[in-house]
């Protein structure tokens, strides 16, 4: 009977990786003279929790900002702010669209490239939007994604 990990304890996650990776070149290969050259090379990652998934995508969302801000240089503005409850709905959403505990932050990366970055592309390339000058990230419920939409 195969026992549950505990993805909270990074001491018993790096042991039983640690143990799968020797198991694997000592019984399936029978080569441990493999292991022992990499066991000093072996990095086990720590599972993404939701908090800190929480605190890159609200990183990344004010970086995405500033980036408007500044290829404009200066003439559009992109509002966020993580303590506003419509802002923290697009975070929480996008936690959502995430899977950062099985994939890690590189999923939290890809999930901003698809949702995010798109939207600010046409925001940036559409001449009548930008007339309005001031926008906001904002949770499109029933396309399931970021829109921009005037602030």
């Amino acid at each position: 009977m195969e026992r549950q990990l505990d993805r909270r304890d990074s001491e018993a996650v790096e042991k039983h990786y640690r143990e799968q990776v020797k198991s694997y070149f000592e019984d399936d290969l029978q080569r441990p003279e493999i292991f022992n050259r990499l066991k000093k090379g072996i990095v086990v990652f720590s599972y993404i929790e939701d908090d800190l998934a929480r605190s890159v995508l609200e990183s990344r969302l004010n970086q995405i900002a500033e980036g408007v801000r500044e290829r404009s240089r200066g003439a559009l503005t992109v509002r966020f702010n993580s303590s506003d409850p419509e802002d923290r709905l697009v975070v929480d959403e996008l936690l959502r669209e995430t899977n950062a505990s099985d994939y890690g932050l590189r999923d939290v990366n890809n999930t901003l490239f698809q949702s995010v970055a798109s939207e600010v592309g046409k925001l940036l390339d559409d001449g009548d939007r930008l007339q309005q000058r001031s926008w906001r990230f904002r949770w499109n419920a029933a396309r399931k994604d970021v829109e921009m939409a005037p602030s």
